[in-house]
Formats: C-alpha cells, sequence, structure tokens
C-alpha cells in the first residue's frame, strides 16, 4: 500500500511538474494577432506598416483577397497603387477584358484592374495621386480630390474633383469619361483616342495624359503614342509614372 501511495505522488509530482513547463512555454510563445481584413494600403499604415511594397488587401464585394503595392513612404505613405510604367516590360495596348481584369507584375509595370479600382474607390472617399519622372530624374505630382470608378455597366464612368500638384492639370477633361479601349470606343471625338494614342484610358477627345501609351526609351521622343503628361513636358515620353489611391480623410503622422 505504502509502495503504491509514493508511485501515486511521484505521478502527480511530475504532472505538476510538466503543467508548470507548459505553463512557462505558453508565457513565452508570441501572441499573435487576430488576422484582420485590410481595405486599402491606408489601414495598414495607420497600424504602423512603414515597408514599401506587397500587401493583401480585401476588396468590398470581391470574390478573393488581391495583392497590391502600397507606397508607404510618400507624403507619409499609405498610398494604394492602381497603375505603374517604369521599364516597358509589360504591354499595355490591350483590350476591355484585360484592362477590366487587370495585368502585369505588382511589382513592376501593371494596371490593377477596372472591376478591382471600382471596388476600391467605393469603399470611402478617395484621393488619386499621379506622381511623374522625366528621364532627367526630374518629379512632379498631381492630385485630385473624391477619385471614384463606376461600375462595368456605366463603363467605368470616372469621377474626380478638385486638382492640387505640380505637374499641371492635365485630366480635367477626362472627368465624367466612360473608358476606352482599341475595340471599345467610348470617347467624344470623331476617331478612335484608343488606336490613335496606342493606350487605353478615359477619354474625352483623346486626352492629355497618356499613361498607357507605348514606353519609349528616348527622352527626345516626341508622338502621342508616348507615355506623356501635357501640362509638363507637352508630348515628349516620360520615364516613370505612378497612379495611387488613398482616402481622403487619412491621418497623417
Amino acid at each position: 500500500m505504502g509502495k503504491q501511495m509514493r508511485t501515486q505522488s511521484s505521478n502527480i509530482q511530475s504532472l505538476q511538474s510538466l503543467s508548470s513547463q507548459l505553463q512557462q512555454q505558453l508565457a513565452q510563445t508570441p501572441k499573435f494577432p487576430i488576422k484582420k481584413e485590410y481595405k486599402d494600403c491606408s489601414e495598414y499604415r495607420l497600424d504602423g506598416y512603414k515597408d514599401t511594397g506587397l500587401y493583401n488587401i480585401t476588396l468590398s464585394h470581391a470574390l478573393s483577397h488581391n495583392t497590391v503595392w502600397c507606397d508607404m513612404t510618400t507624403d507619409n505613405g499609405g498610398w494604394t497603387l492602381i497603375q505603374r510604367r517604369q521599364d516597358g516590360s509589360v504591354y499595355f495596348y490591350r483590350d476591355w477584358a484585360e484592362y477590366k481584369n487587370g495585368f502585369g507584375n505588382i511589382d513592376g509595370e501593371f494596371w490593377l484592374g477596372n472591376d478591382n479600382i471600382h471596388y476600391l474607390t467605393n469603399q470611402k472617399d478617395y484621393r488619386l495621386r499621379v506622381d511623374l519622372w522625366d528621364f532627367e530624374g526630374n518629379h512632379r505630382h498631381a492630385e485630385y480630390d473624391d477619385f471614384k470608378v463606376d461600375d462595368e455597366k456605366a463603363k467605368y464612368l470616372l469621377h474626380f474633383g478638385k486638382y492640387n500638384g505640380t505637374a499641371g492639370d492635365s485630366l480635367k477633361d477626362n472627368n465624367n469619361m466612360k473608358f476606352s479601349t482599341k475595340y471599345q470606343d467610348n470617347d467624344n471625338w470623331s476617331g478612335n483616342c484608343v488606336q490613335d494614342r496606342k493606350g487605353a484610358f478615359w477619354m474625352n477627345q483623346c486626352q492629355a495624359f497618356n499613361p498607357n501609351g507605348i514606353y519609349h526609351f528616348d527622352p527626345k521622343y516626341n508622338a502621342h503614342d508616348a507615355i506623356w503628361w501635357y501640362s509638363w513636358k507637352g508630348t515628349y515620353a516620360l520615364k516613370k509614372v505612378e497612379m495611387k489611391v488613398r482616402p481622403m480623410l487619412f491621418h497623417r503622422f
């Protein structure tokens, strides 16, 4: 009987010791936060994320997570990129379906997709920022309040408000225009602006901004099919363009 009691006592002590070890291990285990769904890059920035790069967001009404590029440095960061041109690695003279769904490489040249841009810009009130660089390293930017894109039924009708920036306003004639591609001509010109400019976009009687045109490596190239912002460099080719959005009520740090 005494031997049995000693064995039970030893087992209890072993269990107590094991329990103590487990409690210590649990105390030392990192406490990961509950998985959170972010709607755009600004929500990551407000949560303390500071690194520019790839992030996952969940758009309202979208069927899956979207990987986006977040600019966490420009004007305190929090910008979600919807377009980038920088090296001519991606062909942009594409049709309606490709612009609807998006294409390219998120860490390089890409178009986020008109459906995604619609879902993104209808979650909150957004500001559009366009950053422009020439081949000499000069930089200009333009910002537009109340940037929003309607759905496909409305031909992704574009809306925006007040301009501010250093590049001049080359987007004003595009307001309240439908999106056009090479075989979907929704502009107000007698011809086809996209076929003339070699780049799909929101067109009126063509436009003073051609972000999706042909990438030309020659800074002296001066023609309608290049990437250009008329109020800064006329139709001379630009080296890099980024289009990005951020909520208008974003809190600056």
